[in-house]
């Protein structure tokens, strides 16, 4: 009887050893699977803010690091930059629908101005919004939210969507007054932050403006088959697909425009719908985001001329806008003059340059040679040769090199 006693103590103290060996090996296992984690998730943070130039000390006291070369690391990733984009671009949104996407320009907490064909389409008058983060160019899961479409105008290409839930901090840009819009903006400074490509990092370009014009008239093809009519900026800088809807800004750091589409034909030639009308979209209640339809171009003979006196017609004056104004010239440049009007002048914003000039061949199979003066200095700056004549430069080069041959 003593001895079963002693046995059945030795085995229970040996049972009692074994639970807690196996309870300090289970607690020393999850311990440490935390703290490697722990270390793990410090690390991924730290490469992050790294990346995107900021990196926070944990604590007041530099003498925590080891070493001189470290503190002068950190103090070089945590320097802050100050330019121009790094103070306006987060004032601009990542948009994207189920069938697009494109930029918009933050103007107050719960508002966002982008354009109508950069929402056209958004299932439920809903579309993806994605914030600049504080730092760095990469979007980050917080600063991705829903926005509704509030209200549009297919007629200016204009829209303004809300967010559901905006983050806390919000930086609204600074609207230029509409009266901005006026010639003294013509060789002035102008800079774009957007998209291009569609990609949802945020990029900086910058041109001069040549032009600008009262009641532009423009229009898309399919899916949008849409006419569209608002006083315009044109910018010498390159506009690509996702800069649309984006902001177009003075050397003020101002909006004086919304970005709208690039020149199909030219080259680094964009547009922006100008701030008066931007103004005028806001101020008024306008709701309607059914596409007009496109523009017709109807040509009206003005007038024409007999230069030489020889008795026959040799200049013809057309109106394609119905404004009264000659901007669509044809010539028969030849002498004696043989009736074929090969010269064709085109004034497209209507300022009295012809910024483009087309030499149309009398014969089938030559070649179409198109002139074009982008910043309108009367001084030709790119040659385009459309061998096949539909209508379409098939390649475009320097004035200094055009050969319809190369």
């Amino acid at each position: 009887m003593f001895r079963l006693f002693w046995f059945v103590i030795f085995f229970s103290n040996i049972i009692f050893m074994e639970i807690c060996f196996a309870k300090d090996i289970s607690n020393n296992f999850y311990t440490n699977k935390s703290i490697s984690q722990v270390s793990g998730i410090k690390d991924l943070i730290d490469d992050v803010n790294i990346f995107n130039g900021k990196f926070e000390l944990r604590g007041t006291d530099d003498s925590s690091l080891n070493s001189q070369n470290e503190t002068k690391n950190l103090k070089l990733f945590s320097a802050p930059v100050d330019n121009f984009f790094s103070r306006n671009a987060n004032s601009t949104v990542y948009i994207r629908t189920d069938s697009g996407q494109g930029t918009g320009i933050v103007i107050s907490k719960d508002k966002i101005i982008t354009n109508w064909h950069v929402i056209y389409g958004a299932e439920d008058n809903e579309v993806k919004v994605v914030f600049k983060p504080l730092t760095g160019n990469i979007p980050v899961p917080t600063q991705a939210h829903i926005a509704e479409v509030i209200r549009c105008d297919s007629n200016s290409d204009l829209a303004l969507i809300k967010p559901r839930w905006p983050p806390k901090k919000i930086q609204p840009a600074k609207l230029a007054d509409p009266t901005s819009f006026n010639e003294t903006l013509i060789s002035s400074q102008a800079h774009t932050i957007g998209h291009p490509g569609g990609g949802s990092t945020w990029s900086y370009a910058s041109g001069t403006i040549s032009q600008v014009i009262e009641n532009k008239k423009w229009k898309y093809g399919p899916p949008f088959n849409s006419g569209h009519m608002a006083d315009s900026i044109q910018i010498q800088t390159p506009i690509n697909p996702g800069n649309s809807g984006g902001p177009l800004f003075n050397d003020n750091e101002e909006v004086i425009g919304v970005i709208v589409s690039g020149c199909q034909t030219c080259e680094n030639i964009g547009n922006a719908i100008a701030i008066s009308a931007l103004h005028q979209f806001l101020d008024s209640n306008t709701n309607e985001c059914i596409p007009l339809p496109p523009v017709k171009s109807e040509k009206k003979l003005i007038k024409e001329n007999d230069r030489d006196k020889d008795g026959n017609i040799d200049i013809k004056y057309f109106d394609m806008t119905d404004s009264g104004k000659a901007n669509w010239i044809h010539l028969d440049n030849t002498d004696p003059n043989d009736g074929w009007f090969e010269t064709l002048l085109y004034d497209k914003d209507e300022n009295g340059i012809y910024e483009t000039q087309v030499y149309y061949p009398k014969y089938k199979g030559e070649s179409v040679i198109t002139y074009y003066d982008h910043d309108q200095d009367n001084i030709i700056d790119v040659c385009g040769i459309d061998n096949d004549a539909d209508g379409k430069d098939d390649r475009q080069m320097p004035i200094d090199s055009c050969d319809i041959t190369g």
